[in-house]
């Protein structure tokens, strides 16, 4: 499972955070409900490459985003 870090330790731990971002994705809350997603540039690179693999080999083209989408 991901670990969990409350919003305010980007001000208050960034270090701490970064540090377990860099070894898997973390999930930043809110009020103790999950926001957002923080992870290292090589994790967000495989993802978003396995994305477009798994579109590439489904038929899928990427198209692209227009503003407000």
């Amino acid at each position: 499972s991901l670990r969990e870090f409350p919003a305010t330790a980007l001000t208050r731990d960034p270090a701490g955070l970064k540090d377990a971002a860099r070894k898997s994705p973390v999930i930043i809350t809110e009020h103790k409900r999950p926001r957002f997603v923080l992870m290292s540039y090589d994790q967000f690179e495989q993802l978003t490459r396995a994305a477009r693999d798994q579109g590439r080999a489904s038929g899928i083209e990427e198209r692209p985003q227009g503003r407000g989408s």
